[in-house]
């Protein structure tokens, strides 16, 4: 099955300044304590034994490489991913994949493009300077601990990064066959700077969208999105579609 390339733009303040210090808390905290539920409630619905554990704590992990975690993957290899999670009696790397990526997608992310079929950044845009070029590689490919079989996270940047995007943008050239996908980038890296925010990039993510709008089939659209407060089907975070832009 091929993957589906998503960027997302995220509020990087809030996801450096709260969701990292929530998981480094653990489950005491309300945010990972009421994702956990979310999922634990809907499969209960189900009357599938798919539970989560109630209880998880990555402080050492997480603390040990705070310093370092916008660079994590760099620290460790994917297949150390285990390592993460050792210690926490029932949880799986699989599992704290999905659960990272719910707590960042609902508390987070606000504009949402999905590029269409399976390619890297750097098949999209042609970049020289050096300095770009390592803020593009760290979008694609800079936090593939989170990434699990080419499905999820690749990678994020932050709003000084995107700032520096933007202020190199017209520098960057675009592949003829993903003219689409680079103008895309280019409008999702302007609204990301003009904001103040990061971006995001990913795999098969697909958050659930509601409001007129099939997002599979809205390919380099980029929509606007507000959190919902019910949940998926299997709890997971569900947005409203406010429009196109």
């Amino acid at each position: 099955m091929s993957a589906f390339p998503e960027l997302l733009i995220i509020d990087f303040q809030k996801f450096s300044n709260e969701i990292i210090p929530a998981f480094i808390e653990g489950s005491r905290h309300p945010l990972i304590k009421d994702e956990i539920k979310y999922y634990n409630d809907a499969y209960c619905n189900k009357l599938l034994e798919m539970s989560w554990p109630e209880s998880l704590n990555l402080q050492d992990v997480f603390k040990k490489h705070e310093e370092h975690f916008f660079e994590i993957s760099s620290q460790i290899m994917v297949g150390e991913q285990e390592t993460l999670v050792e210690n926490n009696q029932g949880w799986c790397f699989e599992d704290l994949i999905v659960l990272f990526e719910r707590v960042l997608v609902r508390n987070c992310v606000l504009y949402y493009a999905n590029l269409g079929r399976s390619y890297s950044i750097d098949s999209i845009v042609e970049v020289e300077d050096s300095k770009l070029m390592r803020v593009l590689d760290k979008l694609d490919l800079g936090a593939l601990i989170w990434n699990q079989g080419g499905i999820g996270i690749r990678g994020w940047i932050s709003e000084t990064e995107v700032r520096d995007l933007a202020k190199g943008v017209l520098t960057l050239k675009g592949d003829s066959q993903y003219k689409s996908q680079f103008e895309t980038l280019v409008r999702m890296i302007s609204i990301a700077a003009e904001n103040n925010y990061g971006l995001l990039y990913s795999e098969s993510l697909f958050p659930v969208i509601e409001k007129k709008i099939n997002i599979e089939k809205v390919n380099t659209e980029i929509v606007k999105l507000s959190i919902q407060r019910k949940q998926g089907a299997y709890g997971e975070p569900v947005f409203i579609a406010e429009g196109l832009c």
